[in-house]
């Protein structure tokens, strides 16, 4: 399979020539057709999201601090992504949105997937490993935690919120489930990888970008 090639565009819509709404857009191309397909279609759904219902939105708060003289910030609209594995095996990868309303804090919602290269299905995650992987999260960077945390990374666990490392298993929770809001989404590390072992896949000889 050859190299994740990432395209990316970007848009600035206004309102009688002021800039509203900044939205910037990155999708992967795989080179499958099937994985392309998919995610030109989740681009599209953040897409059709953003410059309808968050720019109207931004264009009744900038239509608002005129009415009161107040300075307006345009909002942004940010669809980012990376290459975390790749081998002749497996792909991995993860897609996270941004949103930022003004000066308002920015809420963030990322998707992560794990694909059999030769068939292009999603490679799934039995029970017993997820029990396994939420016993071994490492958090990957320092921040706020709510008390009690531990008991319900098992609990909001979700193959959508994975992604495969060279070094294991990333994992993040999203944004307010187990931490206050301005720390984002809360991201560990688990080495548990040996359901893919099982699976008979090779974690080794990995290309990221």
């Amino acid at each position: 399979m050859r190299e994740v090639r990432w395209l990316e565009e970007q848009k600035t819509l206004t309102l009688t020539g002021e800039s509203v709404l900044e939205c910037r857009y990155a999708w992967p191309e795989t080179g499958q057709k099937k994985l392309d397909r998919y995610y030109r279609r989740l681009k599209g759904q953040w897409q059709r999201r953003w410059e309808r219902e968050l720019y109207w939105d931004a264009c009744l708060d900038l239509a608002g601090k005129r009415e009161r003289s107040r300075p307006f910030t345009p909002w942004t609209a940010t669809l980012l992504g990376e290459t975390t594995f790749q081998n002749e095996e497996l792909l991995s990868l993860f897609l996270e949105a941004r949103e930022r309303r003004g000066d308002s804090r920015t809420l963030y919602g990322r998707s992560g997937d794990i694909w059999e290269v030769r068939t292009g299905a999603p490679v799934g995650i039995p029970w017993r490993a997820r029990k396994k992987i939420c016993r071994t999260l490492e958090r990957r960077e320092e921040g706020v935690l709510d008390d009690g945390y531990i008991q319900k990374t098992d609990r909001l666990f979700s193959v959508r919120n994975v992604c495969l490392r060279p070094e294991g298993l990333e994992v993040w929770y999203p944004q307010c489930t187990i931490a206050p809001a301005a720390e984002g989404l809360p991201t560990f590390l688990s080495k548990e990888v040996d359901f893919l072992e099982r699976m008979c896949y090779t974690i080794g000889d990995t290309e990221t970008t």
